[in-house]
């Protein structure tokens, strides 16, 4: 992937990691939604000006 998804670009990776049917952390859902939409580590570090909200 070279470029960040929009809000509706991690949608469907969402809903397809949460049909697996396990309850899950919003951390841990983080991560494998990240996973799923195959995001660098670079893209995983990226913060809103505020600093406090990934992208």
């Amino acid at each position: 992937m070279t470029e960040m998804p929009n809000w509706e670009g991690f949608m469907i990776p969402t809903l397809k990691v949460m049909s697996y049917g396990e309850t899950r952390h919003w951390r841990e859902l983080q991560h494998l939604v990240a996973d799923e939409v195959q995001l660098t580590e670079a893209q995983r570090k990226e913060r809103l000006p505020s600093g406090i909200q990934v992208k």
